[in-house]
């Protein structure tokens, strides 16, 4: 299914082959810490909050949107036993955190598969992880109203850009979708940003199988009615959601995606286009930038790059002794006539 909308081509884009090749030092990230948001139960993942370093020759994200920001996203690549490239050893991840210094995953740790999650969950504190490229995905920055339905851990994309949004001016609507109580990831943030945008942000959290007291703080398993009731109706400046975020697995998004049109919160000329007006535009379409390598090429060193180099050697080496000669039978004279 479609999360964004196809806006025009920007021209030929040029696809990033980065993830094919083996690591090198502009890809590899070391890791700097690691927290545990949820511990692992019998029938749930353990989610895992990781940092990690830049490389020194990372030079920042992509350029997006006509020089704005952008929401970003990096592949991380797990290691092969036989060193041959296999796509489920590729994931996306969402960047919950980015600065100067570094950035921060959320990860579902699968510790029972042979993937990128299962290597990420095994890499120890100051390990490097093979990080080959990075994307930028463009965004309708100018919305008012925005709807987000972020089922578990999807809320590491939900989170920074529901920021941005609000910071925008906008008005956010989060739906925060999870198993029980048990399970609810970055609560501080979420409980720093309703205390910043009381009037602009309301989050209402859904469990699909509540435990005791859990209703206390959230809402049975969303449905229909439920999605009609938080998104639908006039916003605080008395106009509908303008646009829509679904986050979550491909079965997550389709239920949700069913749910919203069945809710009929969009008119019928937005949902004859075939889905509700998404706030993510869809790359490499639209004005998002595709994968790029993380960090520029390193310059391979060439038989004749080394022969320049030693002559270059040599020359300097020469001009220093003739310097130094020039010198000494200057002093020798300076004698003799003493």
């Amino acid at each position: 299914m479609p999360r964004g909308e196809i806006l025009g081509r920007t021209g030929h884009v040029v696809r990033s082959l980065e993830h094919l090749a083996a690591p090198r030092k502009g890809t590899q990230c070391a890791l700097l810490s690691r927290e545990v948001l949820v511990a692992a139960s019998e029938t749930d993942p353990a989610v895992h909050r990781l940092r990690f370093a830049w490389p020194s020759t990372f030079g920042g994200a992509p350029s997006c949107c006509e020089g704005a920001d952008g929401v970003i996203h990096v592949h991380v690549r797990a290691p092969a036993p036989d060193g041959v490239f296999r796509k489920n050893l590729l994931r996306p991840y969402s960047l919950v955190v980015m600065d100067a210094d570094g950035f921060e995953l959320a990860v579902k740790i699968y510790v029972d598969r042979q993937g990128v999650s299962a290597y990420l969950g095994a890499l120890e504190v100051g390990a490097l992880a093979h990080v080959p490229e990075i994307r930028a995905m463009d965004y309708h920055r100018d919305s008012r109203r925005v709807a987000m339905m972020c089922f578990g851990i999807g809320v590491n994309e939900c989170l920074p850009l529901g920021k941005r949004l609000l910071e925008r001016g906008a008005e956010v609507r989060m739906a925060i979708l999870d198993r029980d109580a048990s399970r609810v990831v970055f609560g501080r943030e979420f409980a720093k940003l309703e205390a910043a945008y009381p009037t602009s942000l309301r989050v209402r959290r859904y469990f699909s199988r509540p435990r005791p007291g859990d209703l206390e703080q959230g809402y049975p398993r969303i449905d229909v009615a439920a999605v009609s009731d938080f998104f639908g109706g006039n916003w605080i400046d008395g106009k509908p959601a303008d646009y829509l975020e679904i986050v979550g697995s491909g079965r997550n998004e389709r239920d949700a995606y069913e749910m919203v049109l069945e809710a009929g919160i969009w008119s019928k000329a937005h949902v004859g286009k075939g889905h509700p007006p998404f706030i993510i535009m869809k790359g490499p379409d639209g004005f998002n930038a595709p994968w790029r390598p993380l960090s520029p090429p390193e310059i391979p060193e060439t038989p004749r790059s080394t022969s320049r180099f030693v002559a270059a050697g040599i020359s300097a080496l020469v001009v220093v002794g003739l310097t130094w000669f020039a010198r000494f039978v200057a002093r020798r004279r300076c004698r003799k006539r003493a």
